[in-house]
C-alpha cells in the first residue's frame, strides 16, 4: 500500500501506480534527507554491524530489518554449526556475510543520495532471505529429529 495515497499496489512494483511515490519511502526518509549524511560514515557504521549505516542515513526501519536478518542468520548459523548440523549452518553464515556486505554497499549509496530503487537489499529481498533462512532452520530441525 502506498504511504502517500494509500492505493494498493502489487509487490513487484517499486513505485506507486497512482502517484509515482517510491514504495521505499515507508521504510525511511526522503532522498533530500539522505543527502545530508556522510556516505563514508554510513559505510563505516554498516561495516560495524548491518543496518547501522541505514539508521545513520535516516532509514531506521530498513536498518532494523537488515540488522534483524543478520542477527537471525548469524545466530542460527552458529547454533547449527555448533550442534553438528553444519550442512545447514554454513549457508546461513554465508547469507550473513552477504547481507553484511550488501548492507554496507547500500548504506553508502543511500547516504550519497542515490536512488533507493538501486538498492540490493530491497524489502522484498529481505523478506525472501528471512523466508529462506526459516526454511533452512525448519529443514535442519526436521531432518535431524529435533521437531
Amino acid at each position: 500500500m502506498c504511504s502517500v495515497c494509500e492505493i494498493s499496489n502489487p509487490l513487484a512494483v517499486e513505485e506507486c501506480s497512482a502517484c509515482g511515490t517510491s514504495i521505499f519511502r515507508s521504510f525511511g526518509a526522503a532522498v533530500e534527507e539522505q543527502v545530508m549524511v556522510d556516505p563514508q560514515r554510513a559505510l563505516l557504521r554498516s561495516v560495524m554491524f548491518p543496518g547501522l549505516g541505514h539508521a545513520y542515513a535516516k532509514q531506521g526501519l530498513l536498518g532494523s530489518a537488515i540488522g534483524g536478518l543478520a542477527l537471525m542468520s548469524l545466530g542460527f548459523g552458529i547454533g547449527l554449526v555448533a550442534s553438528g548440523v553444519g550442512s545447514f549452518g554454513w549457508p546461513l553464515l554465508l547469507q550473513t556475510a552477504g547481507v553484511w556486505a550488501a548492507a554496507a554497499f547500500d548504506a553508502y549509496r543511500i547516504a550519497g543520495g542515490q536512488a533507493t530503487n538501486t538498492m540490493l537489499l530491497k524489502p522484498r529481498v529481505i523478506t525472501a532471505l528471512v523466508g529462506s533462512a526459516m526454511v533452512t532452520i525448519i529443514l535442519a530441525a526436521t531432518l535431524n529429529g529435533r521437531v
